[in-house]
């Protein structure tokens, strides 16, 4: 995939699916960035076959302006304002955000194989996201048992898949805290974008 570049005029549409393993908190990441931005500045819609919700947001970055349009497969009970008509859009995805909770090790491993398995996306630029990024810093604080160690997935880990994998960002996140939630989004642009190079991790910026 070549370099996109953004237009300095008017939006950039920016359509980002979020998949990820059971349980991981992708419902939760998308209120999270809802809850950031504001009702005022968040669409709800419909999407494919009016089965599956999106989120709409304004996003600006490196003083460009995107709409990033996020969606997820798991039939969530997000819904709209009661003022505000339900819209019906019908697009393709641009990037995909492959997420996995740092706090099952069984998580990231569930989402490798999901990867191996869905050739169909290939192609498509994708970000690493590990959620829940709070379970592990309260673990580190307070307890640092070596008895849940092994449970948690480390940041060196992360890249390692995402290195076989191809995938260029690796995000660390907390859907409930809000900590890096921006950080996903930035990912996501810049991958649409087509910056690639040298593996990037992103944490705390």
């Amino acid at each position: 995939m070549g370099r996109k570049f953004p237009s300095i005029h008017g939006r950039n549409y920016v359509n980002i699916l979020l998949c990820g393993a059971p349980r991981c908190g992708i419902t939760s990441l998308i209120q999270s960035i809802m809850s950031h931005y504001g009702e005022r500045h968040v669409l709800i819609h419909r999407e494919r076959n009016d089965v599956y919700m999106v989120c709409e947001v304004e996003f600006y970055h490196n003083c460009f302006f995107y709409c990033l349009r996020i969606c997820d497969l798991s039939r969530n009970t997000i819904l709209p304002p009661a003022n505000r008509n339900m819209e019906c859009f019908n697009y393709d995805i641009d990037v995909v955000l492959y997420c996995y909770s740092i706090c099952k090790r069984r998580s990231l491993d569930y989402l490798v194989n999901l990867i191996d398995e869905r050739k169909d996306v290939d192609s498509l630029p994708s970000v690493l996201v590990g959620n829940k990024l709070d379970l592990r810093n309260r673990w580190e604080i307070v307890q640092r048992s070596n008895e849940d160690r092994a449970s948690f997935v480390s940041h060196q880990e992360a890249m390692v898949s995402a290195e076989e994998l191809a995938i260029s960002w690796v995000v660390e996140c907390s859907a409930e805290t809000g900590q890096s939630v921006r950080e996903v989004l930035e990912a996501a642009v810049y991958s649409f974008c087509g910056r690639k190079g040298k593996r990037k991790w992103i944490e705390h910026w």
